[in-house]
């Protein structure tokens, strides 16, 4: 039964439990330290609702540093479920979630996005919606899924379409989101997260980690 954490040395001892003694074996230095960042993006958060704009960031996420990380094709797969479980999320509930909102997404434009229950939701919360930077990934994701055009990446670093998206959403993080969209998330041995590469990563010769990186 999925219980989702109080802490985050809950979260972990659930990921691990869910191992079943592989732990070790299966998991990568640099693995753990992308564990150890979404375990505290998502726990450090009182009172987090789930979205599906969470889902298409944290798929991003997961397919961008456990991709970049795992050893084999089987710990990533065992480590995504883990994960899920840590945190209290049905995996196949979350990919499909990830998957059907950007498949709303194609084809549309900001103001047709926004008008989808999904996003009449998070308006609805009127600012009470808590930020983490695996939602920021997601909304910025679909921000370039609907061809926002006031966004792009450095060089010419632009970021204003952070700030229309969030007062269309009265979401109150219009600062912190576009700062972590100027610096990205990068972690020691796998990379720096990078929204316009397939892999999802800029460079994994990157050796710098921290939360003040963002995507």
């Amino acid at each position: 039964q999925l219980v989702v954490p109080a802490t985050a040395s809950d979260a972990h001892k659930a990921l691990r439990a869910s191992f079943g003694g592989r732990y070790t074996v299966a998991v990568s230095a640099a693995t753990q330290k992308f564990l150890n960042f979404i375990v505290e993006d998502r726990t450090c958060v009182f009172r987090w609702r789930y979205s599906r704009v969470y889902a298409v960031g944290f798929r991003a996420l997961c397919d961008a540093f456990l991709r970049g990380s795992c050893r084999t094709a089987a710990d990533e797969v065992a480590t995504r479920a883990a994960l899920c479980v840590g945190l209290g999320l049905d995996q196949a509930a979350v990919w499909a979630d990830a998957a059907s909102l950007c498949e709303e997404a194609a084809g549309l434009d900001r103001q047709q996005l926004l008008a989808t229950e999904e996003f009449r939701q998070i308006a609805a919360a009127q600012g009470s919606l808590k930020y983490t930077y695996t939602f920021g990934v997601g909304l910025v994701m679909l921000m370039r899924a609907v061809g926002e055009t006031e966004l792009s990446p450095p060089p010419r670093t632009v970021t204003s379409g952070i700030t229309a998206w969030c007062t269309a959403l009265d979401l109150r993080f219009a600062t912190r989101l576009a700062s972590d969209y100027t610096r990205p998330l990068s972690i020691d041995g796998i990379g720096r997260f990078d929204f316009y590469s397939e892999s999802g990563l800029e460079d994994a010769s990157l050796v710098s980690i921290g939360q003040e990186g963002s995507f």
